[in-house]
C-alpha cells in the first residue's frame, strides 16, 4: 500500500476476532478484546445515540461507546496510523454498520470543554488524518486504484440535501457545501444538482446513466429490524 495509507482488515472468526494492520510493507496482526456479542451491542449503542439531536446523556455515550471500540478496534494496531494521510477500514460482521470516523480517541472530555460534542475527539480529527474510507476487500482496493482516471470531458451527477419526512435526522448544514466543493473540481457545464425536492429516485435514475461519476451527500440509516441492510435517506418518504 502507499506509505501515505493505513489499511484496517477485520476478521470474526469462531476462533477469536482480529484485526490486520497495513502499511507500506509493514503488516501487523492483534487480536480484538471483545466478543462478537459484544461487539454488536456495543455498535448499536453507539449508533442509536448518534441519531437524533445530541443531547447530554447522548454526548456521553457517544463518549462511552466511541472510545470502547476505539481501544478494541483501533487501539492495538494505532501506530500504524501516526501520519497517515489517509485510512480504509475492510470490516466484518457488525463492523460493517460502525462508522468509524466516530470513533472517540480520549474518553475524557479537556478540561473547560464542556458536555458537547466539540469536546470529543474523534478519529478523524486524528493529526494528519484527512480521509477514511471502506472497502469489502484488498483485491476491490486493487481494482479501483488500476481503473484509469476520469475523462476530462465526464459528468458528474451531485444528489445531497434532501427534504426527508423523517423529522428525526438532524440537517446536514455542510452539505451542500460539501457538493459545491467537489463540484468546483469540474467545468460548470457538466455537473447536475439534485437537492432539496429534485433529490429524488426517479431524478437519480433519470440522471444517473449519462454520468461517469456521481456523489451523495445524504443520511444513511440501517433498518429497523435488519441488522444487514442499510438505506440512503432521499427526499419525501424515499430511500435508496
Amino acid at each position: 500500500t502507499p506509505p501515505h495509507r493505513a489499511v484496517l482488515v477485520y476478521a470474526l472468526t469462531g476462533r477469536g476476532s482480529f484485526v490486520v494492520a497495513i502499511r507500506g510493507d509493514r503488516v501487523r496482526v492483534a487480536s480484538i478484546a471483545l466478543s462478537p456479542i459484544a461487539m454488536e451491542r456495543q455498535v448499536e449503542a453507539l449508533l442509536h445515540n448518534l441519531q437524533g439531536a445530541p443531547t447530554a446523556y447522548k454526548i456521553g455515550a457517544i463518549r462511552e461507546y466511541g472510545h470502547l471500540l476505539h481501544q478494541a478496534l483501533v487501539a492495538p494496531v494505532a501506530s500504524f496510523l501516526d501520519g497517515a494521510r489517509e485510512l480504509v477500514v475492510i470490516p466484518d460482521g457488525p463492523l460493517h454498520g460502525l462508522p468509524f470516523a466516530a470513533l472517540v480517541e480520549n474518553e475524557v472530555a479537556p478540561a473547560g470543554s464542556g458536555e458537547d460534542l466539540g469536546s470529543i475527539h474523534f478519529l478523524l480529527q486524528r493529526s494528519s488524518l484527512e480521509s477514511i474510507a471502506y472497502a469489502p476487500s484488498l483485491a476491490t482496493i486493487a481494482l479501483l486504484e488500476a481503473r484509469p482516471p476520469p475523462s476530462a470531458d465526464s459528468d458528474l451527477l451531485l444528489l445531497g440535501s434532501p427534504t426527508s419526512i423523517d423529522t428525526s435526522l438532524t440537517p446536514l448544514a455542510h452539505s451542500r457545501q460539501e457538493l459545491d466543493s467537489i463540484a468546483s473540481l469540474f467545468p460548470k457545464e457538466q455537473v447536475r444538482y439534485l437537492v432539496g425536492d429534485h433529490a429524488r429516485l426517479d431524478e437519480l435514475n433519470r440522471h444517473a446513466a449519462t454520468c461517469q461519476t456521481l456523489h451523495i451527500a445524504t443520511h444513511a440509516r440501517r433498518a429497523p429490524g435488519d441488522r444487514g441492510s442499510t438505506y440512503l435517506v432521499l427526499s419525501g418518504s424515499e430511500v435508496l
